[in-house]
């Protein structure tokens, strides 16, 4: 059982995002808004970002839910992001049960 804290700010930057995706690769801590794949709608679409792209230097990767509600990886580059906010999750407290028993012991949270 573990007890987290979250803290959300604005990215200020791809820079940023890149940044802080590359702290926790494979885990989706950031939302971000960019630009529809298609560029001539001009419509924008929510995905939730989680790691660089392997073969593109300078994009990141995140799955887009369509609008037939399957999910897609999508590419991101600087020009497609409009705004991104990450999460940071935060270990305050770990229990767990003693064997043979129901109660609970405290460790130490993992160092931040």
């Amino acid at each position: 059982l573990l007890s987290l804290r979250a803290e959300a700010y604005t990215s200020p930057s791809f820079e940023d995002l890149r940044r802080q995706v590359a702290r926790m690769p494979g885990t989706a801590r950031a939302a971000a808004v960019v630009a529809d794949a298609d560029a001539q709608t001009g419509d924008l679409t929510c995905i939730a970002v989680f790691r660089e792209h392997y073969t593109k230097p300078g994009f990141l990767v995140g799955r887009e839910l369509l609008r037939e509600g399957a999910m897609r990886l999508r590419a991101v580059s600087a020009a497609d992001l409009r705004a991104a906010v990450v999460v940071d999750p935060q270990v305050t407290r770990q229990l767990h049960c003693v064997s043979g028993s129901s109660a609970m012991l405290q460790e130490m949270p993992p160092p931040p």
